[in-house]
């Protein structure tokens, strides 16, 4: 007769690193698209006060507004007559995507928003 004990402990010795590994890039998603809603509200935000306020604001305004609110490792802002585009990509910090190489710990968020209409739309 086998030793059942011997089978469960091996079973779970075998498991323990797959589970653990499964938790924490559970983690590193809710990491990820808590990070993404929050760049996401805050440049929604900073376009539709722009769209609302097209007389007095300026490239540099947006810029220092985004840099007060948000880290990032590239911008890219677009203001003409008709539009203001904003680009921005960061990354965030993750254990498993970079172990994995899955490439879950860049964002990039790319919001377009029309002065004549006054919408907000993703590029």
């Amino acid at each position: 007769m086998m030793n059942k004990k011997g089978q469960v402990l091996v079973a779970f010795v075998l498991l323990i690193p797959i589970v653990i590994m499964f938790l924490g890039l559970i983690v590193d998603v809710g990491i990820n698209l808590t990070e993404r809603k929050r760049i996401d509200d805050t440049l929604n935000n900073i376009i539709s006060y722009s769209l609302k306020n097209k007389e007095i604001i300026t490239q540099d305004l947006i810029e220092e507004n985004i840099k007060e609110n948000l880290e990032y490792d590239s911008l890219n802002i677009l203001l003409d007559e008709e539009k203001i585009e904003i680009s921005l990509s960061k990354k965030t910090k993750s254990v498993f995507g970079n172990l994995l190489k899955i490439g879950i710990n860049k964002i990039e968020i790319g919001l377009t928003g029309n002065f004549e209409t006054g919408e907000i739309s993703r590029k």
